[in-house]
């Protein structure tokens, strides 16, 4: 039961972490909003690969850092997670 409520609160620190990065939604033109689809890195606009959505796989996997282009990943990220 402990594991379930550890899987249940990383994913709720995923979607606190997705939303906190894309709300308020990229402006498109002539007021069009759009979420973004998928968590990019915030300095080369590239997409994360679905492994690093979670910070703490990239924390542990790469040193917190961008898989694209190196710079380094938040670390309010890996505290939401965490917390």
């Amino acid at each position: 039961m402990l594991w379930l409520w550890l899987l249940v609160g990383l994913g709720a620190g995923i979607l606190v972490n997705g939303l906190a990065d894309n709300l308020p939604p990229d402006t498109l033109g002539v007021g069009v909003r759009r979420l973004s689809a998928l968590p990019r890195c915030p300095y080369c606009g590239a997409p994360h690969r679905p492994a690093y959505w979670l910070a703490l796989a990239a924390f542990l996997l790469r040193h917190g850092q961008c898989e694209h282009c190196g710079a380094p990943r938040r670390l309010r990220h890996l505290l939401v997670e965490l917390a």
